[in-house]
């Protein structure tokens, strides 16, 4: 029964924004992320330690990996199906809540401004750590508001956009089987030594799973741009201009776009494993290393929330971190987290949801609220960060 899913994809996608991911309440996401270590060490003892024999346990592990995600649930659903539409509600509603992570990344980001706020730099790198792959311990309090900034943007797709746009037009079987490649390229996606070649087949997934959704968020974002007040003229300039300027052919679609509605440089330098990567997105402002850069946090957050009254559309509870496997771990300072985080996190949406500040400026959480009230609140916000 259509209606019945439609009314799991809605329920869950309210449930997410309005508890998000309890800490310590059991995630699917965690069991992929099981699920991949332990097939990585199975595969890893089988196939020789060659750039083929390393490519194809890799591309083994991806068909395992999605097969087991995507033929459990549908396995479930058909089965509870046949007895009733309604008893399979109850599971399909669940995945409708976990599939998305809208409020986990939202949370995580604002306890960076936070931190960033107090003056806590070593709290604010450890912060952003939970949230980012790359290597966060010698960060300036620019580079960890770069960062922030970043993640939200590309997060917005990777784990809003993209897993509710999926769950929409294949169920919860194919919202599912995103998570997975999602969650893959998160732990083996990555470009040292020890995944260079076993993480391709995830790798090359992921980019084709997020190239349709990344554009559709960077559209949606300029769209965001404009009714949120913010320089969407020049938010499409650097979108065009700037959408290739990565190695990934889908981040920069979205940092592009919050480069020139904040007017403000992203990306640069970044280390990852101990090796640099240069690259940079959007135009310098002069604003240099000012502290206050911080309140771009808050800003691209309203940003990627504004706007967007009927998406259908939820990263991660932090798309850097889900599997219990230490073989996941992006950054040491993550570890406890890990136990306890979703993968995929993103900026926030709503459907019909606005999103303010109260404009405490000793806080930075945020609150729905109607009409002129969120106008008023977000003004009296910016001012007295000015």
């Amino acid at each position: 029964m259509p209606y019945l899913f439609l009314g799991a994809l809605v329920g869950g996608f309210l449930l997410d924004l309005l508890i998000g991911d309890p800490h310590g309440f059991p995630h699917f996401v965690c069991g992929i992320g099981s699920l991949i270590s332990r097939l990585q060490t199975i595969l890893r003892r089988i196939f020789p330690k060659t750039k083929l024999g390393e490519r194809l346990a890799g591309t083994c592990m991806a068909a395992l990996v999605l097969l087991i995600s995507g033929g459990v649930p549908l396995g479930l659903l058909l089965l509870l199906g046949k007895c009733s539409p309604w008893l399979a509600l109850l599971p399909e509603l669940f995945l409708c809540w976990q599939i998305p992570a809208t409020k986990c990344l939202k949370d995580e980001s604002m306890k960076v401004y936070d931190s960033l706020h107090k003056g806590d730099l070593p709290q604010a790198r450890y912060r952003v750590s939970m949230i980012v792959g790359r290597d966060t311990q010698s960060l300036s309090a620019e580079a960890v508001t770069k960062a922030a900034v970043e993640t939200v943007a590309e997060n917005t797709s990777d784990g809003v956009v993209a897993p509710l746009l999926y769950t929409a037009l294949g169920g919860c079987t194919l919202g599912c089987i995103y998570k997975a490649i999602n969650t893959m390229d998160s732990m083996v996606g990555y470009r040292n030594e020890k995944y260079q070649y076993f993480g391709t087949a995830a790798a090359k997934l992921d980019d084709i799973a997020n190239f349709i959704p990344a554009r559709i968020s960077a559209l949606l974002m300029i769209v965001s741009a404009r009714l949120c007040s913010f320089d969407a003229k020049n938010a499409w300039k650097v979108f065009r201009r700037d959408r290739w300027k990565h190695p990934s052919p889908n981040s920069a679609q979205t940092e592009s776009v919050c480069a020139g509605a904040l007017r403000v440089q992203l990306a640069g330098d970044a280390v990852y494993f101990g090796k640099l990567y240069k690259n940079s997105i959007g135009k310098v402002t002069g604003e240099g290393s000012n502290p206050k850069l911080a309140r771009h946090i808050a800003r691209v957050r309203r940003q990627t929330s504004c706007g967007m009254k009927n998406p259908e559309i939820k990263q991660r509870r932090c798309d850097k971190m889900s599997s219990k496997s230490s073989n996941s771990l992006v950054n040491p300072n993550a570890r406890d987290a890990m136990n306890r985080f979703k993968m995929e996190a993103a900026g926030e949406v709503g459907v019909n949801l606005k999103q303010g500040y109260n404009g405490d400026l000793t806080s930075a959480q945020a609150g729905s609220v109607g009409g002129q009230m969120v106008k008023k609140m977000i003004e009296a916000y910016e001012n007295g960060m000015q």
